[in-house]
């Protein structure tokens, strides 16, 4: 049975909602826009109020008290105010506004073992996935055949049985030459693949060694010196670490020995950070956010533009997310969530997700809660492609993606589960069978054979 989704009230196309992804790194993004919110909003985040998942209607709507609290039935009605057009129908072969027609059980395909991580995009002239196995020290190349299936899985080796396999997994076309590569972190090692232009990546890539007290499963691709090449970021545990990617006069690609681990940038709290890319100030610099797992706090730190930040400790500067309450974080971004223009912080930790709405001055407001079980990751998405971003939650604790259909003012209705039968730490979002409608894929998390899921839509 397929799950069909109507959302009444049309919103006007928000900033973040031209491709899968807020921030694509393998098509990067000026950090630039207009601000509307009140700059006198303050970062109060003394206590975290739960959001109502009878959600609220957009400002100067009428609305029937009847029938506006949650999706409707599009086989019934279409509401006013819809989309003129043919009414949305799954199966129909068209992507329609409004219109999420996504299986209640996923199809499966094998991975390495221990998959746990993941990454989706355009590897070949297809979308293919690259898991992450931190059990069999390797990453699994799954290259898609255009239909919503992969060729045979490639395994390509990363870290070793003494320091651990690879924990993040991150694609970005990194010298830039067209053609989307991949990064993947282990304890011991940074390794990346290039491309070679058909979705193969030759060889066992490239590595540059640096032994870090922890590696968290954020890894962040993206430009942040301003040449043409991408650079890399992740965590040491208590700062935020760079690879300054460069193109030789030879064309080869290559990053920075040993990886600089900048002290200035900082989380005083036990446990490790995740850092992740996010742009908030408007100078066309890429950004970054801070978070410390254990604190739990989060906190914007600018770029310079050539590869050098402001200094910003998160201890001293950062917001609560969960406050009263305490709360581990898993992973963090960033979304322009209730179409203001200005970007808000989103925390997946293990009491669900909290987000922090952004004001126009780069500070954030209050965060609010949408509850989630043991939320691993979060990715925001207009799936029902109503102008509306989305949030897709990987929810370890209930063996499910939870989807938040959004109604485009930060608001989000009763969450829709997709059962995976098994834990999930991480999700994916992208049209694999090239519809127009974006697909779900996580792995079984707690299975040792390694196994891909994949929610294909049907529009």
């Amino acid at each position: 049975m397929k799950t069909s989704v109507i959302l009444r009230h049309r919103l006007g196309i928000l900033a973040c909602t031209a491709a899968w992804s807020c921030f694509d790194p393998i098509a990067p993004v000026d950090d630039t826009g207009s601000s509307t919110a009140d700059p006198t909003e303050g970062g109060d985040s003394s206590t975290l109020p739960i959001l109502d998942s009878g959600s609220l209607p957009p400002p100067d709507t009428t609305v029937d008290p009847a029938t506006s609290t949650g999706p409707v039935d599009p086989d019934t009605t279409m509401g006013t105010g819809t989309t003129v057009g043919p009414e949305p129908a799954c199966g129909d072969g068209s992507a329609d506004p409004g219109e999420l027609c996504l299986p209640d059980a996923p199809a499966t395909f094998a991975a390495g073992a221990g998959a746990r991580y993941l990454a989706a995009g355009p590897l070949g002239p297809n979308v293919g996935v690259v898991t992450a196995n931190p059990e069999s020290f390797t990453i699994s190349i799954l290259v898609g055949d255009g239909v919503g299936g992969f060729a045979a899985p490639v395994s390509k080796s990363v870290g070793n049985p003494d320091d651990g396999g690879p924990v993040s997994v991150a694609l970005g076309d990194l010298e830039p030459d067209g053609d989307v590569d991949i990064v993947s972190r282990a304890q011991p090692e940074t390794r990346w693949f290039l491309n070679n232009g058909v979705g193969q990546f030759p060889g066992n890539g490239s590595a540059v060694s640096g032994f870090t007290l922890f590696t968290s499963p954020s890894l962040v691709v993206d430009n942040f010196d301003g040449n043409a090449a991408l650079d890399v970021a992740w965590s040491d545990g208590y700062n935020i670490c760079f690879l300054l990617g460069n193109v030789g006069f030879d064309g080869v690609y290559s990053m920075g020995q040993g990886g600089d681990c900048n002290e200035s940038i900082q989380v005083f709290e036990d446990g490790f950070v995740s850092a992740t890319e996010y742009g908030f100030d408007g100078d066309g610099f890429r950004d970054l956010v801070v978070a410390a797992s254990w604190g739990p706090m989060l906190t914007a730190v600018r770029g310079n533009g050539n590869g050098t930040f402001m200094t910003m400790g998160a201890s001293a500067n950062g917001i609560d997310v969960c406050a009263p309450a305490n709360c581990q974080l898993n992973t963090i971004g960033a979304a322009d969530l209730d179409g203001d223009g200005e970007i808000d912080l989103i925390a997946a930790h293990d009491q669900g997700v909290s987000v922090a709405p952004g004001n126009a001055d780069g500070t954030f407001g209050m965060p609010y809660a949408v509850p989630a079980d043991d939320a691993q990751e979060v990715v925001a998405v207009d799936l029902d492609a109503d102008g509306a971003l989305d949030l897709v939650v990987a929810a370890r604790l209930e063996h499910a993606l939870l989807v938040f259909l959004g109604n485009g003012d930060g608001t989000f209705a009763a969450p829709l589960s997709f059962s995976v039968d098994a834990e999930v730490y991480d999700v994916a979002v992208d049209d694999l069978d090239d519809d127009g409608a974006p697909d779900l894929m996580t792995t079984y998390g707690d299975a040792g054979s390694g196994t891909v899921a994949v929610f294909l839509s049907d529009p």
